[in-house]
């Protein structure tokens, strides 16, 4: 038995220095992805050195996978110079360059998160998640707003997002009526029960969207929080550019996007058919003559 068991191991260490496999009892299909294994590794099984093929297989195409790439990316380039197709609205560069610091946009935008212990944890997902689509959609801008949350324990809230500290957003645990760059007179707090209606957005304003999921079980806590400290109060002019089939209370990130647009010249109602109709079934009124 020894001497047939070390005539096998002989007869395998020369295969393997000629880069071939002894014959296995495997099937067909494993038969075609038989795997070239260098000299020194008889140890590993099967499975390992399928992998470590795969692997080898992998390095040894990275160039020819390069080389499609840049070819993709000429001949998609090629189409945009003889206006085949029209040119991206933005790029990675153009992403990086955009940040508050450098906008010539004045607006502010926060998103007050002292509602926290009304929330459950589910709830306060959500809610952390519509944060950070508000961040997404303003950093593509190509003048974003300044974009501040408030009353927030920012490593707590944020530990599931690595590298969150780099992010262009203004994270404090300061309330926004105690922000330096906006004095009280110049915040609004956005509230669908005010009755006032926000009719522009300005320069130097901070615009607080209440940081809250579930506004069915704290209907009017934001209206009225903002009228006991003081706050000016309006609500989006929804009533007056669209015709809704469903409720008018929209996410977070939906209003900061509604906002951010119009900061940038966008009018109310064509910010407001981009941003809702898809999600809401809206359409535009039609002007009575």
């Amino acid at each position: 038995m020894d001497t047939i068991q070390s005539e096998n191991a002989t007869v395998q260490e020369d295969l393997d220095r000629q880069n071939i496999d002894a014959p296995t009892n495997s099937t067909p299909e494993e038969g075609r992805t038989q795997d070239h294994v260098m000299e020194g590794e008889t140890s590993l099984s099967k499975h390992q050195r399928k992998k470590l093929a795969k692997k080898l297989k992998w390095e040894e195409n990275k160039k020819l996978r390069r080389a499609k790439t840049k070819a993709k990316r000429k001949e998609l380039q090629a189409k945009i110079n003889a206006g085949l197709i029209p040119k991206p609205l933005f790029s990675r560069k153009v992403k990086k360059s955009n940040t508050m610091k450098e906008s010539g946009n004045r607006v502010g935008v926060a998103i007050d998160m002292s509602f926290n212990h009304l929330m459950i944890e589910k709830d306060m997902a959500k809610c952390i998640k519509q944060i950070n689509r508000c961040y997404s959609f303003n950093r593509i801008q190509k003048n974003p707003v300044q974009y501040y949350v408030s009353s927030c324990n920012a490593p707590e809230m944020m530990k599931k997002y690595n590298g969150w500290e780099h992010w262009d957003v203004n994270f404090t645990s300061n309330s926004y009526f105690e922000l330096e760059n906006f004095p009280k007179d110049k915040i609004i707090y956005l509230s669908s029960e005010s009755e006032n209606v926000l009719t522009t957005v300005e320069p130097e304003y901070l615009y607080v969207i209440g940081g809250l999921v579930d506004h069915n079980s704290q209907k009017g806590l934001c209206h009225s929080l903002a009228v006991k400290n003081g706050i000016k109060h309006a609500r989006l002019p929804i009533d007056e550019h669209l015709d809704m089939k469903t409720r008018k209370v929209l996410t977070i990130n939906h209003v900061f996007e509604i906002l951010t647009n119009v900061s940038q010249g966008m009018p109310w109602d064509k910010s407001m058919i981009e941003v809702i109709a898809p999600r809401k079934m809206a359409q535009l009124k039609i002007p009575h003559s």
